[in-house]
C-alpha cells in the first residue's frame, strides 16, 4: 500500500498528506550575505517563479520583493525585505512550500538567524476535533496560558493558546473545514505551534533545530508534543519578548510592593505550579463582580 506520508501536498488539494508527522508551515529568517545571490538561489529552488518588487514593506526596510509565478498571482512563495538601516535581507515563507524553502536556506546559508518558525502536525480520525481541541483547551487551566476561541462558521473553529506577542503560541483548528475541497475530511485537524526566538543565541540555535525541538520552547508545548505524538523534547529558553521601559518599570514596582503577598499566596497553594491559573480565575471573578455592581 502506498504510504500517504510520502505524497507531495498539492496547492489547494484538500487532501491531508501530513498525517501524524511534524512539518514546517512557516519560516522567517534574516541573512547577512549578498542579497542578489540569495534571491537567485531561491529562484532556482522554485523554478518557474520570478521576483517582483511591490509596496508595503515594514519594520524599517525600504524594499519588498515577492517571489511568484506572475505579477497578478495571489499566492507568493517568498517575501524578501531589504534596504534601510536594518542590514541583511529578511525572508519569510508560509504554507505548502515552506519545507523546500527551509531546505534551501539551511543548505546554502547555515548561519541565518531565525525570527519565526511554525511547526504543524495534522490528525485525521473520527472524533479528532472533539478530542484534540478539548486537550488543547485544558492547558489554559493546567499551565495558566491565555486562551481564546474563534468560530469561523463555515471555515471551522480555531482554539488559540498564548497571545500573538508571546514567544510561544499555538492554534488548533478544523483544517478540513477550512479547505472546502470535495476531498477534505471534516475530521482533519491541524495543531500549529508558532515560536519566535527573541535573543541572538536562540535565533542562531533555531537555524539547526529539527521540527520537534521547537516544542521545547515552553514546558506546556513540550508536554503537548509528548501527549500527542509520544516525542520527548528537551526544554530550552528562547528569550523574552521586548517590552517598553515603562512596562518593565511598572512590573518591577508591582513585584516590589506585593512580593510578600505573592509569596504567601504561593505557599498557601503549595507551590508555583497552580499560581498562574488561580490568578487568572481571581481576575475573572473580580471583573465579574465589578460588572455586577457597575
Amino acid at each position: 500500500m502506498e504510504n500517504e506520508d510520502l505524497q507531495v501536498r498539492g496547492l489547494g488539494s484538500g487532501i491531508n498528506t501530513h498525517k501524524n508527522r511534524l512539518f514546517f508551515d512557516a519560516y522567517a529568517c534574516t541573512i547577512y550575505e549578498n542579497h542578489d545571490q540569495i534571491m537567485q538561489k531561491l529562484q532556482l529552488q522554485f523554478w518557474g517563479n520570478f521576483w517582483y518588487r511591490t509596496t508595503g514593506s515594514t519594520n524599517g526596510y525600504q524594499e519588498l520583493w515577492v517571489l511568484k509565478k506572475n505579477p497578478d498571482a495571489k499566492h507568493s512563495i517568498v517575501r524578501a525585505y531589504m534596504g534601510g538601516n536594518c542590514g541583511g535581507i529578511h525572508l519569510d515563507c508560509k504554507g505548502y512550500e515552506t519545507t523546500k524553502f527551509v531546505e534551501c536556506i539551511r543548505r546554502n546559508y547555515p548561519d541565518h538567524k531565525v525570527t519565526r518558525a511554525d511547526v504543524s502536525v495534522d490528525f485525521e480520525y473520527p472524533g479528532a476535533w472533539e478530542g484534540i481541541s478539548t486537550l488543547v483547551k485544558g492547558y489554559k487551566d493546567s499551565h495558566g496560558i491565555t486562551r481564546r476561541t474563534f468560530d469561523g462558521e463555515e471555515n471551522g473553529v480555531t482554539v488559540y493558546l498564548g497571545s500573538n506577542k508571546s514567544p510561544v503560541s499555538l492554534r488548533c483548528y478544523q483544517k478540513g473545514k477550512e479547505q472546502h475541497g470535495p476531498d477534505a475530511s471534516p475530521d482533519w485537524v491541524r495543531v500549529e505551534l508558532c515560536v519566535r526566538p527573541s535573543n541572538k543565541e536562540a535565533k542562531d540555535a533555531a537555524s539547526k533545530w529539527h521540527q520537534e525541538q521547537f516544542f521545547g520552547a515552553s514546558s506546556w508545548s513540550a508536554n503537548l508534543l509528548q501527549v500527542l505524538l509520544s516525542i520527548p523534547v528537551e526544554r530550552f529558553k528562547i528569550g523574552t519578548v521586548w517590552r517598553s521601559a515603562d512596562t518593565q518599570r511598572a512590573r518591577l514596582a508591582l513585584l516590589r510592593q506585593y512580593k510578600t503577598i505573592i509569596a504567601d499566596w504561593v505557599v498557601d497553594l503549595g507551590g508555583w505550579e497552580e499560581f498562574g491559573s488561580v490568578v487568572i480565575e481571581s481576575i475573572e471573578e473580580a471583573e465579574a463582580k465589578r460588572q455586577e455592581y457597575a
